[in-house]
C-alpha cells in the first residue's frame, strides 16, 4: 500500500507542474496506472480492450488511442537469472501480472515543448545506429524519451523511479 501511494504521489507532483492547457488522452491515462502496485485488470479497466486481445495471461498488452499506441509491461514474478543478463537476476519482487513500465507511442511524432516536464535535467545519449536521434533518461523521476533526427519525440515511456530500486531482483 506504501508503495502504491508513494508512486501515485510522484507521478502526480511530476505532472501537476504541467504547462499543458489540456492534458492528452495518453497521459490522462497512463497517469492512472499504478507501477508497482495495478495488476493487469486494473490496466485494461483504465485502456480497454487490448489491440491483440486474447485470453491467455501474457506479460505484456498494447492499447490503442486514438492518436497512438500504449504499451504495457507486466511482471512474471519470478526472480530469474538469463543469458541475457550475464547471471544476474532480471525483474521485479512485486506479484505476476504487476504493471512494471509503460510507454507511448503518438502516431505522429511530437514536439518536445508540448511535453509536462523539462528534457533539460534529463540525461542524453545518442542512439548508436542514428546520426542524430537521442534518448533521454530520468532514473530518479523513472521517464524515458526518445527524439528522432527531425527533433521530435517518438516514444515516452515511465517505469518506477530509483527509490523503488530496492524491488529489483538484482538488488
Amino acid at each position: 500500500m506504501k508503495i502504491r501511494i508513494f508512486v501515485l504521489c510522484g507521478l502526480l507532483a511530476l505532472f501537476s507542474s504541467s504547462s499543458m492547457a489540456v492534458e492528452p488522452e495518453w497521459l490522462t491515462k497512463m497517469k492512472q496506472v499504478r507501477l508497482l502496485s495495478d495488476a493487469r485488470n486494473d490496466v485494461f479497466r483504465i485502456f480497454g480492450k487490448e489491440v491483440n486481445d486474447n485470453s491467455e495471461i501474457k506479460l505484456s498488452a498494447s492499447f490503442e488511442l486514438e492518436d497512438g499506441q500504449v504499451f504495457v509491461v507486466f511482471a512474471s514474478g519470478l526472480c530469474l537469472a538469463t543469458a541475457d543478463s550475464d547471471g544476474k537476476p532480471m525483474g521485479w519482487k512485486v506479484p505476476v501480472g504487476t504493471a512494471t513500465s509503460i510507454s507511448y507511442t503518438p502516431n505522429n511524432p511530437i514536439k518536445p515543448k508540448k511535453l509536462p516536464f523539462d528534457l533539460a535535467r534529463f540525461k542524453k545519449d545518442r542512439i548508436e545506429d542514428s546520426i542524430s536521434a537521442y534518448f533521454y533518461d530520468d532514473p530518479e523521476q523513472g521517464i524515458n524519451v526518445t527524439v528522432n533526427s527531425n527533433g521530435k519525440i517518438e516514444s515516452i515511456g515511465f517505469y518506477p523511479p530509483g527509490k523503488y530500486d530496492y524491488l529489483l531482483c538484482s538488488k
